[in-house]
């Protein structure tokens, strides 16, 4: 499978399946990994905004992404 890297969902994505997925830990040590890879895939959403070449997949899934990277930072 093939991903587009410049897709701004693909990242924003990964980091709410992370934080879905530390919820379920019940390891505190697991949990806060997990809700550090989230943070990491956050920060590669908003490099990947800034990127010239971005993308935006347009689905009903779609967010204000100007909004959320404001609330990241």
């Amino acid at each position: 499978m093939r991903y587009d890297f410049n897709d701004l969902n693909y990242w924003f994505d990964r980091a709410e399946e992370m934080r879905t997925s530390a919820a379920l830990m019940r390891d505190l040590n697991n949990r806060e990994i997990m809700l550090r890879i989230a943070g990491d895939y956050d920060r590669l959403g908003c490099r990947a905004h800034q990127h010239p070449n971005r993308r935006h997949r347009n689905n009903s899934r779609s967010r204000n992404y100007s909004a959320d990277l404001s609330l990241r930072r």
